[in-house]
């Protein structure tokens, strides 16, 4: 399978939402060159999908990133920019806002720590947890699961309705409790 077809089969098996995310992020004449190769995809079996999810994964694995986001990387630059009085309202802001958003308090612990803590969480908490995240730590919680539980993750999140806000909240205040035990 060359690059493109591999390319092709990872947008495939991404949510529709976060593949066109992906796709925004290309040139033009790549996202032609990937979409020709989508379309002419007839079938995927399970073994090339899982390949090609290991493989990226292990490429992702072997990448390292200089910087990193979050909110001490915020309270860092607020701090150096604005001095401690005049950063502590914005990030007061930030805060209120980040706990409103569905698992927001997730966010704050990076990939790494988030992964650790849902690693043995059912693939449907994971999917749910998963598609309330900003893209690139969502990426990086997939990457770093197991290959199965990452085709599983995929498939529930593919296939994922809207869950009810109940259901949402529900989970969210019993994964907040067992964090902070």
């Amino acid at each position: 399978m060359d690059e493109l077809q591999k390319a092709a089969v990872l947008l495939l098996s991404l949510d529709k939402a976060l593949a066109a995310e992906v796709l925004s992020l290309m040139s033009k004449d790549d996202v032609e060159k990937v979409t020709m190769t989508i379309a002419r995809i007839q079938d995927i079996s399970k073994e090339q999908q899982a390949s090609v999810l290991s493989e990226f994964t292990n490429l992702r694995g072997e990448q390292t990133t200089m910087e990193r986001g979050g909110l001490d990387a915020v309270n860092e630059l607020l701090e150096q920019s604005l001095g401690k009085e005049g950063a502590g309202s914005i990030l007061d802001s930030i805060n209120q806002t980040m706990n409103s958003v569905p698992f927001g308090f997730l966010q704050k612990s990076g990939a790494n720590n988030l992964l650790t803590f849902i690693i043995e969480e059912h693939p449907q908490t994971i999917a749910m947890i998963m598609s309330h995240l900003p893209s690139n730590m969502a990426a990086e919680v997939l990457a770093g699961l197991p290959s199965n539980k990452q085709m599983d993750v995929i498939k529930r999140i593919a296939n994922m309705e809207q869950t009810s806000p109940e259901v949402i909240k529900d989970v969210e205040k019993s994964l907040e409790h067992r964090m902070k035990n």
